[in-house]
């Protein structure tokens, strides 16, 4: 070991040297490695909720039970068909409205994913029904309650007799008074007087 020997800095802390090449290979094999990925990982694709509006008018003479089937066929039918338009539709929403004499109501409403339409596509088994319904468009006529109306009864008027007071126990012999018989001048004759 020599002390008149400079010291030198190891390998590993030498100054790298960029050249054009090396800069070239680098961002080469980054691209390289980031069109590979994007090729192999798909895209992220987003499901969507398709919702469809449908209005039923009723036909003439038609029963609520008739338009409540043919509901559920145009719902079953609008269903169907909005899967089968786009691939990405993850769920669809078709809500039924019924028209009658400027009445308008939902029905139904069919609330389904593709994975459940597939497995049994029945309109019954998804849909959400409306009581009301029947009685909002007038299938219901409400009929209204008959209102009677009687006469207050008429209380008989039976004659009322004369009566005699009776002395109260707490009045003394002097404070009793007796009623006096009517006279002729009060307004009875006195042959109808009783005693």
């Amino acid at each position: 070991m020599s002390a008149d020997r400079p010291c030198q800095l190891p390998h590993r802390f030498a100054r790298p040297r960029f050249t054009a090449i090396g800069l070239a290979a680098w961002l080469g094999t980054a691209g390289g490695i980031c069109l590979v990925e994007g090729t192999i990982a798909p895209q992220v694709v987003q499901a969507y909720t398709t919702r469809v509006d449908v209005a039923l008018d009723r036909l003439p003479n038609e029963s609520y039970d008739a338009l409540i089937r043919r509901s559920e066929i145009v719902a079953r039918a609008a269903a169907q068909r909005s899967f089968d338009r786009d691939i990405l539709t993850s769920q669809v929403s078709v809500i039924v409205i019924g028209r009658n004499q400027g009445a308008e109501t939902p029905i139904l409403t069919l609330d389904v994913s593709r994975v459940q339409w597939s497995s049994r596509p029945d309109t019954r088994r998804w849909a959400t029904y409306y009581k009301t319904s029947a009685a909002l468009l007038g299938f219901e006529q409400l009929s209204p309650v008959p209102v009677t109306v009687t006469a207050p009864p008429t209380p008989a008027v039976a004659p009322v007799a004369p009566t005699q007071v009776q002395p109260s126990r707490n009045t003394t012999p002097s404070q009793q008074t007796t009623p006096t018989p009517p006279t002729q001048e009060d307004g009875v004759p006195p042959e109808d007087q009783q005693p």
